[in-house]
This record gives C-alpha cells, sequence and structure tokens, in this order.
C-alpha cells in the first residue's frame, strides 16, 4: 500500500510543469485558482542555459534583468555548493507581493519548512518584484541559491527522492544558513553582528536557534568553515550530508574533529575577533541589529506633523497594518487606518500604507485594494475624506507631499522601471516626470 501511494505521488510529480526548447525564448500557460485571486494571470516565459523565469503582463523588464543577472551568478554558486542542477530552475515571478499570495501554485503539494524539513516535492522558486531592483536581486539570488541546494539534497534523482523525504530532516540553521552564505556570502555587516553575539561569553547549540536569527547564525558557522577549513569543505560537507543523512556526522568526516569542538571553534573564532575590536569600530546592539521575523509585530518610520502636534506611523503583524495617530502632548495614541489582511506562511507588504501629512489636520496615504492602489485621504478622526485610484502604478515606494498640499510626489513603477511621478490633487492630474532606469525611491 506504501509504495502504491509512492507511485501514485512520483506520477504528479512528473506531470507537474512545462518545458522551453529554445537557447532564449517566450512562451505562454496558465496556473489554475484554488487561493483568492483578484485577477487572472497568463503567464509567459523567457528561458536561458540554465533558468526558465515565468512573468505575466508587466513583468517582462525586470523578467529579463533577473535571468541576466541570476547567468552571471550562476557559476560561482554552483561551484560553491559543487553541484550542477539536472534541469533549468525554474522562477515564478510576480509583479507585486499583494500578486504572489494570490498565488495558487504549491498550495496542495509539500513544501520546505522553516525548520528545513523536506516538504515540496516540486522544485520552483516564488518571488515577487519590489520595484527596486537591489532589494529585488537579492530576495531572488536568496531564493535561488535555496532552491539550489534543496535540489542537491533532495532532488538529485527520482529514485532516492521519497526515500530523501522521510529519512531526511536537516535544522533551521543548516539550511538557511547555507543559502544565505551562497547567495550573499560575508560582509562587514555580519563581522559586526556576530561580534556583538560573541560579546555575551555564551552561546545556544546550533540546534535551538530558529527564524532569522537561525539563518545569520547558520550563515556565520559557513562562513566560519571556509575561513578555517577552506571552501571546498562547503560542498564536501553538502554531498556527504545528502548520502549520511546526518550534518554534524557529515562536518566531523568532511573536517576530521569532533562536532562539539567545531562549535566551540565556531564560537571562539568570532569571539576573538570581538575582543580585537577596537571600541571606536562601529557597533550596535544586539537587539537593534537582530533581523525581525516575518511574522513578527514591528513598527515603521514615524513622521511628525507641520506643527509639531501629531505623529504618524505604521504597525504590522502577520500580513495586518495599521496606521497609528500620536498626540504628542497627551502621550495618547489612536488608530486612523487599517488594511492589509491576515497571512499564514507567505509574504507579505512592511512599506504600506505609505503616507505623508497634508497640512496639519490631515493625512495623504497610498494603500493597496484588490491588485490596485488607492490615494486615500484622511482626518484625524480617521474618516476617509477622498479616495483616487491610481490603476497604473505596479508599486509606489514613496511619496511627498509639498508644503502647500498643492502637489504630490510619487516615487512609483509602470511596467517594471521606476519613475518620479507628480499629482495635483485640485485637478486631478498626474504626470511623469522622469523616464529612465535609473531609481529614485524618496522624492523631496
Amino acid at each position: 500500500m506504501k509504495s502504491f501511494k509512492c507511485y501514485l505521488l512520483l506520477l504528479l510529480l512528473l506531470s507537474f510543469g512545462f518545458v522551453a526548447t529554445a537557447q532564449v525564448q517566450l512562451g505562454e500557460g496558465y496556473f489554475g485558482k484554488t487561493r483568492i485571486q483578484e485577477k487572472t494571470f497568463k503567464w509567459q516565459f523567457l528561458a536561458s542555459d540554465n533558468f526558465e523565469i515565468h512573468f505575466y503582463e508587466g513583468g517582462e523588464k525586470p523578467a529579463r534583468l533577473a535571468i541576466q543577472f541570476l547567468e552571471s551568478e550562476f557559476p560561482r554558486m554552483v561551484e560553491l555548493i559543487g553541484s550542477t542542477p539536472y534541469t533549468k530552475t525554474r522562477i515564478l515571478m510576480y509583479n507585486s507581493v499583494a500578486e504572489l499570495q494570490q498565488s495558487n501554485v504549491g498550495i496542495n503539494s509539500q513544501e520546505m519548512n522553516h525548520s528545513g524539513e523536506l516538504l515540496n516535492n516540486q522544485s520552483y522558486v516564488q518571488v515577487a518584484f519590489t520595484g527596486q531592483y537591489e532589494s529585488f536581486k537579492e530576495e531572488l539570488l536568496h531564493k535561488v541559491a535555496k532552491n539550489l541546494v534543496f535540489e542537491l539534497l533532495f532532488l538529485g534523482n527520482s529514485t532516492d527522492f521519497f526515500e530523501s523525504a522521510y529519512q531526511l530532516s536537516l535544522p533551521e540553521w543548516f539550511m538557511e544558513g547555507i543559502a544565505l552564505y551562497v547567495a550573499r556570502g560575508w560582509d562587514d555587516q555580519m563581522d559586526d553582528i556576530l561580534r556583538n553575539y560573541a560579546k555575551d561569553g555564551s552561546y545556544k547549540k546550533l540546534n535551538r536557534y530558529s527564524g532569522d536569527e537561525a539563518g545569520f547564525i547558520g550563515q556565520s558557522v559557513w562562513n566560519f568553515i571556509a575561513v578555517r577549513f577552506g571552501p571546498r569543505n562547503i560542498s564536501n560537507i553538502l554531498n556527504l550530508t545528502r548520502i549520511i543523512r546526518n550534518e554534524e556526522r557529515s562536518i566531523e568526516q568532511s573536517i576530521g574533529i569532533r562536532f562539539a569542538r567545531f562549535t566551540q571553534e565556531w564560537f571562539n573564532f568570532y569571539q576573538i575577533a570581538a575582543s580585537n575590536t577596537n571600541e571606536t569600530h562601529l557597533s550596535h546592539s544586539k537587539e537593534s541589529r537582530k533581523p525581525i521575523s516575518g511574522s513578527a509585530f514591528s513598527a515603521g518610520a514615524i513622521k511628525i506633523s507641520p506643527d509639531g502636534a501629531y505623529a504618524a506611523y505604521n504597525t504590522y503583524q502577520d500580513g495586518r497594518y495599521q496606521l497609528i495617530l500620536w498626540d504628542l502632548d497627551k502621550n495618547s495614541t489612536r488608530m486612523l487606518y487599517q488594511g492589509g489582511r491576515k497571512i499564514f506562511n507567505q509574504e507579505f507588504e512592511t512599506r504600506l500604507p505609505i503616507f505623508d501629512w497634508m497640512g496639519n489636520d490631515q493625512i495623504l496615504l497610498v494603500d493597496r485594494r484588490k491588485s490596485e492602489f488607492d490615494l486615500i485621504q484622511v482626518n484625524l478622526n480617521g474618516k476617509v475624506m477622498e479616495r483616487v485610484p491610481l490603476p497604473q502604478f505596479t508599486h509606489v515606494s514613496d511619496m511627498n507631499v509639498a508644503p502647500d498640499g498643492r502637489r504630490v510626489a510619487f516615487s512609483a513603477t509602470v511596467n517594471g522601471q521606476n519613475d518620479l511621478f507628480v499629482y495635483i490633487p485640485s485637478s486631478n492630474f498626474l504626470r511623469r516626470l522622469t523616464n529612465d532606469l535609473f531609481d529614485v525611491f524618496h522624492p523631496q
């Protein structure tokens, strides 16, 4: 009975997907519907030597830039992990996080969860274009690196896939750490973070770290391996882990020391660096530098009213967000506006609503309703005074209201290109100010 179920799962695995046949080509396709969908995606794709990027209307420009960027990074990544995938990496690119939330791809299939266990028998990457190319490339590279490692450990061939699925469970520091290291390597910022952790003089067992903390702790472990034992041992450990299905023994057999000693040397490595750092070196507290988990409560930047009587800021939690008004004289707060929806196990927006003061007694904000943006004017009682649709924008990075309130400058994206726009509220007139490849995210 068990073998019969595996056979059915294998048939489903082999039946999913579509194939590109040219060096670089454009194709079309559709995906079905199961999540709440506010628009129909008519998919097209670009194919290169190692990647296949699927996109839809408005996404061709970032898709072309993405496939060129990934091809330039591909040799470095596969050399580091010591494995080349058997097939092209398939990427589903959405024009925004809100539209990624509508994706039904993988909703009924298994996925790799945060602990690193195998939950996905399909090899693909889903990513949302953020409107800002640098952050988009960073996120894309991270997800592709995670997928390459996933394929190495779990999808080496179809015959051992199901055995791997049942027997191989890897800790979060291992999986997320190697994905971050392959994507980003190591830099001064990460040095600062680990110095501050090491200054405490103690550390937890690696398996006890979770969330974003597990990610950068794991990244530091792989950096230590590369520096102390040589980059070749990264691929040795990964390939041995796939065979013997135990990450601690793989490290022991690859570098020749017990795992307990290895973790102590890892911590000493960063503790010595911390003690040798001059006290004038730029550093931050551990809490201030610790990344915030995607499901945690957090707050956005504060904007003060022109007369200094009030401040406004956003709060976020699990896909929901609120615009909070703070009465500075009375030291009291109240909610002016709320939006978003509760999200489970998906990415969500952490920039909306984008807002600015319009005089002393009104706030102008940008929020997304379904798949389109609205420009909304609210008073200090939270009453919506006016709502103007902005259907031409796929992203709004920031906005700035002129002191007299007669003009509003936007940094926004249309068809994958970020430009500056000015809006005249009195005449409902929108004009494009720039039309070039240079990104300006904070208009003045």
